[in-house]
């Protein structure tokens, strides 16, 4: 699935897992669709993977940006979390 989005917050979340402690990158985006398309009516987390951390090393807050996603799931707080990869950055 295709999305894009408006990146609000990028921001590191660390927690406490079997494996010690780890740290993610999270991007807090909301969906940008043309006015007569359905879209998204809340926000969602966009757990960056490794390759893409790699890519994009900088603040991508305020920017727009077209994902690949390839797994959602229930987050914290009702907001859902997608996984996949960044297609591009506008």
């Amino acid at each position: 699935m295709i999305v894009e989005a408006v990146i609000i917050t990028d921001l590191f979340q660390t927690y406490t897992g079997k494996r010690g402690k780890r740290s993610v990158r999270v991007l807090n985006c909301i969906e940008r669709r043309r006015a007569d398309q359905p879209a998204l009516k809340s926000t969602f987390d966009f757990i960056l993977s490794q390759l893409d951390e790699e890519t994009h090393p900088n603040n991508l807050c305020d920017k727009h940006i077209i994902l690949g996603i390839t797994e959602v799931r229930p987050g914290f707080g009702g907001r859902p979390q997608l996984l996949g990869t960044i297609v591009k950055v506008k």
